[in-house]
């Protein structure tokens, strides 16, 4: 997983001492939410530009352990929320760190 400390340029380790990476991959990086909602206007944005669905499931796998085999080729979210709560507004882990999102689709935008 990609150290978030060193993503906001607040690490004050080196990869060498550090336990999470300090190596942006399209593998270990979130996607960028601002290219998502067609707004990212940093030309030097070090977020990967992928384009998916609304509606698409958070990527449990990057989401429980910040890597995605697929990277770019996945077609859910990589993002930092609990999948369990984006999905059915619930969280069954009493020791859930992340954070709990609702996800919103675009059925809610219409209704």
């Amino acid at each position: 997983a990609i150290c978030p400390r060193f993503v906001k340029q607040q690490c004050s380790k080196t990869e060498q001492n550090c336990l999470l990476s300090h190596t942006p991959t399209a593998n270990n990086m979130p996607h960028c939410l601002y290219f998502q909602r067609g707004r990212c206007k940093n030309e030097s944005c070090i977020f990967p530009h992928v384009s998916v669905s609304p509606d698409a499931p958070v990527c449990k796998l990057f989401a429980l352990e910040g890597y995605c085999p697929k990277g770019l080729e996945c077609h859910s979210k990589h993002v930092h929320v609990c999948p369990e709560f984006a999905e059915t507004a619930k969280c069954s882990n009493a020791n859930c760190r992340l954070p709990h999102v609702a996800q919103s689709t675009s059925k809610d935008k219409h209704a």
